[in-house]
């Protein structure tokens, strides 16, 4: 072999080398972007799913708050009729059926003593300041 060929030789595989590791050089760039593009998109993806998930919740929390005022309402109204009942009512009829004569002598024969009227301490009747719990 002649020393031509021989260079010939050397030149080509340093060129055949260079060209390979060129291509690996290329490819894994190219992979590298391609898998720093899907990450973008996985993390865009990501976003939207919780815009998704945001957008579904905001009707369904409003129209939860809505039932939830509409409970509160009857609620409301509910406890406020049994508070006018209890206020005109005679919560007094057992204590004096106990103490009024005829029927307090099936009264002591049951058994049936005269209940406490519910009392409050007089710090209980005063306004709450609700300004003093914020």
């Amino acid at each position: 072999m002649s020393s031509t060929v021989i260079i010939l030789l050397v030149v080509f595989g340093v060129f055949f080398g260079i060209l390979i590791i060129t291509g690996i050089i290329v490819a894994i760039l190219y992979n590298s972007l391609i898998d720093k593009k899907n990450q973008v998109d996985y993390a865009f993806g990501g976003m939207d799913v919780m815009l998704k998930k945001r957008y579904d919740l905001i009707p369904n929390l409003v129209r939860t708050v809505q039932k939830y005022a509409i409970h509160e309402r009857e609620l409301l109204e509910k406890i406020t009729n049994l508070r006018s009942q209890a206020v005109h009512a005679t919560v007094t009829d057992y204590n004096n059926g106990v103490e009024m004569f005829p029927t307090n002598i099936i009264a002591g024969m049951m058994r049936l003593k005269r209940k406490q009227v519910f009392t409050i301490a007089t710090s209980e009747r005063q306004n709450i300041n609700v300004g003093e719990f914020w």
